[in-house]
């Protein structure tokens, strides 16, 4: 593969941190929302004592990756929330250019531009830095860990080294990346050129050292192995519990743990009431509610229409399907459709989920229209016809989400 030009990755850089910049000085809302409190809580303790603890005193009740990004942040620019998002933007017209960087490992010209180029203006990208977040911060991580695995240019020791221990720093700000980690460990001689037993080992070393010494810390606080937080038994509850309240399902009321209980054991009454809650449903309910989950994570409403997800999704699809022909591309697809899954059955309904594995969604979708392209004039015509009614999609963007919601109430109530 021909790699990518330095004056074309600083054209994709500059205009990404317009795009982010532009889109954060639109008002889209306050960076501190939802799950924000929480970070920004272990940020504060953390520079004020040095102990990694929230407002609740709770001690992993979030992995450590993001409220140390935080904390870094307010480090050098004190507790500024506007210094953490310039920092974000900073970040996410990085990680268009390793999301060029990626698939130039991958695809033939001039298809790692239009990665790049679809990453700057693609909303899952340029919208996670203005919220604080785990999306843009794990969104460049995991671009690094993959531009590492496909680095062609260095031996296959260090690719696998800094893939493994990038894969880690992924992990410490959102934990379902471990179960990918450890297929991509056992599987990584079959992931490309270079790659062997020692590389697969080497790979599991870099995992380890940079996420080791969370485990071990964890085990000294609580006595126990806590791998990444605990939050495990409130993200299954929810993941069942949500979607069936919010699709109209008669359900229990959210359960809430008694109060000032020990964390883990917090997380142990969640357990069991999803335990209970799932002895209470039969098959139907409980296929309607990650029905309802998965229905969500791929909806194109955010509440706005979504127009590059819609318009990438058919390109992404195939590019999956592609995978089954071509290695290069099987990490990414294995990736993606691990998310997928767990987010159907953890957490509970969100569409910003699918926001953290973007990058590997831009280039499924590359190698989608790639292959399309190449398939001459009449899959041509079927690229630029796909966009231009994606236009007219956006212009109905009102009719479609009422036709979506009328979709909803018919089938979940």
């Amino acid at each position: 593969m021909q790699p990518v030009s330095p004056r074309a990755l600083l054209l994709i850089a500059a205009a990404a941190l317009l795009v982010r910049v532009g889109y954060v000085l639109s008002g889209p809302g306050s960076p501190v929302t939802g799950d924000s409190a929480g970070y920004h809580s272990y940020a504060v303790h953390l520079l004020d004592s040095g102990v990694y603890v929230n407002d609740e005193r709770e001690r992993a009740s979030r992995p450590p990756g993001y409220p140390l990004f935080l904390a870094g942040v307010y480090a050098v620019f004190g507790s500024s929330t506007a210094a953490a998002v310039a920092i974000q933007c900073l970040l996410g017209a990085l990680t268009c250019v390793l999301i060029a960087l990626l698939a130039g490992g991958i695809l033939q010209p001039p298809w790692p531009l239009a990665c790049g180029w679809a990453a700057v203006l693609y909303f899952g990208l340029f919208s996670p830095p203005a919220f604080l977040l785990t999306e843009c911060l794990f969104s460049f991580l995991l671009a690094l860990a993959f531009v590492a695995l496909h680095r062609g240019s260095w031996p296959g020791g260090r690719r696998a080294f800094v893939f493994g221990a990038s894969l880690a720093a992924a992990f410490l700000v959102r934990p379902e990346v471990l179960l990918f980690a450890v297929f991509a460990v056992v599987l990584l001689p079959f992931f490309g050129k270079g790659f062997g037993r020692r590389e697969a080992l080497t790979a599991a070393l870099g995992f380890a050292l940079l996420a080791g010494p969370w485990v071990v810390r964890n085990y000294a606080v609580f006595g126990r192995f806590v791998p990444s937080s605990t939050r495990g038994g409130v993200s299954l509850y929810a993941g069942l519990q949500m979607p069936l309240e919010r699709s109209g399902f008669p359900v229990e009321a959210f359960h809430v743990p008694a109060k000032d209980i020990p964390e883990l054991d917090q997380d142990a009454d969640y357990s069991q009431a999803f335990r209970r809650l799932r002895a209470s449903l039969g098959w139907g309910p409980v296929i309607r509610a990650y029905a309802f989950n998965l229905l969500t994570h791929l909806y194109p409403f955010l509440p706005g229409y979504d127009f590059t997800f819609v318009f990438l999704t058919p390109l992404w699809c195939y590019g999956l399907w592609l995978a089954r022909v071509r290695g290069e591309l099987r990490p990414a697809a294995l990736f993606v459709l691990l998310s997928i899954a767990l987010y159907t059955l953890f957490g509970g309904p969100a569409s910003r989920y699918r926001q953290g594995y973007a990058p590997l969604l831009v280039l499924l979708a590359g190698a989608g229209a790639a292959e399309l392209w190449a398939r001459g004039r009449s899959a041509r015509l079927w690229l630029a016809g796909w966009g231009g009614s994606n236009i007219l999609l956006w212009m109905s963007a009102g009719w479609i989400r009422e036709g979506a919601l009328w979709v909803k109430r018919s089938f979940f109530g």
